[in-house]
């Protein structure tokens, strides 16, 4: 079995460095290794649906990361806002990592 975190950004708007965002994840394992367009389907929601985009192999935990498509608000999922996302995906089971507002 293959160690795999999977992980998408939740972006407060399109720009690409805009501060808030957070960083959810989870951890799995996978029969097989990882490969770009791999579709993760934890239950019920987008998130898992979309395509895996860049895959990472860490030496030192011997597992992969996998990132899936960012997540926007106003982008599917019944147009949540940035604070509704979060809420939405931590009440499915992935863990929330917001990034620090300051340096």
């Amino acid at each position: 079995m293959y160690k795999v975190r999977v992980e998408f950004y939740i972006r407060s708007n399109e720009e690409e460095l805009t501060i808030p965002f957070a960083v959810a994840y989870r951890d799995t394992e996978l029969p097989f290794a990882p490969f770009i367009g791999l579709r993760f389907h934890f239950g019920l929601g987008a998130v898992e649906q979309l395509p895996t985009i860049k895959i990472a192999w860490n030496d030192d935990e011997q597992s992969f990361r996998c990132r899936l498509e960012d997540e926007l608000p106003g982008d599917g999922i019944d147009a949540l806002d940035y604070n509704g996302l979060k809420q939405y995906h931590a009440e499915h089971g992935w863990t929330i990592f917001e990034m620090p507002t300051e340096p």
